[in-house]
């Protein structure tokens, strides 16, 4: 705001004051003097270190926005695709399938979260393709036994992919699965 526009807002002795104190030069140790008086009875705040607060207050949210991306973006970071794992479910001819087990695949699926990567269930048509180019055969199947779905994991060995399979409740119910590892560049 300009001087004149602040004068705007003055009183006319406020004017007049103000432009009397203007033409008077103040002692610099005067003005010292008074201002660490003003400061000793606390009727001037003392001035704060603004910077450093802003400072702190902005490395501790960048390092809870840092904490909180991290989580859901390195969810799957470290894995490798050494350690990918298929887990091949099927079904045999005597297969207990009521559809009424879904509740506990999705309970196993969400207590291994960690290690799931993807997974659903097959449908139970599909296509065989055998041959290529003017010898391509393509059959229409409809089966309710062989593969019926698949989970991608990631596990540190062998046997703990084995060990995760194990526990899949498709086992309870007369079902198959097969472990296979998931081939990485050599």
């Amino acid at each position: 705001m300009s001087k004149k526009d602040f004068s705007d807002w003055l009183s006319d002795e406020e004017s007049n004051f103000r432009q009397d104190y203007e033409r008077t030069n103040v002692p610099d140790a005067l003005e010292d003097l008074t201002v660490a008086a003003l400061k000793k009875r606390r009727l001037l705040p003392e001035k704060r270190q603004v910077g450093l607060s802003v400072f702190i207050i902005a490395v501790g949210v960048l390092f809870l926005l840092g904490f909180i991306l991290g989580r859901n973006s390195n969810q799957h970071a470290n894995l490798s695709p050494q350690l990918g794992y298929v887990l091949l479910l099927s079904n045999p001819v005597d297969f207990q399938n009521n559809g009424a087990h879904r509740q506990e695949y999705s309970d196993w699926y969400r207590k291994n979260q960690n290690a799931m990567i993807d997974g659903e269930e097959l449908q139970n048509n599909g296509w065989l393709l055998k041959g290529v180019g003017a010898n391509l055969n393509i059959t229409a199947t409809h089966s309710d036994q062989g593969i019926s779905g698949y989970f991608i994991v990631h596990a540190f060995s062998n046997e703990a992919a084995i060990k995760l399979a194990a526990e899949c409740p498709h086992l309870k119910y007369n079902g198959e699965i097969m472990v296979r590892p998931i081939q990485t560049e050599p």
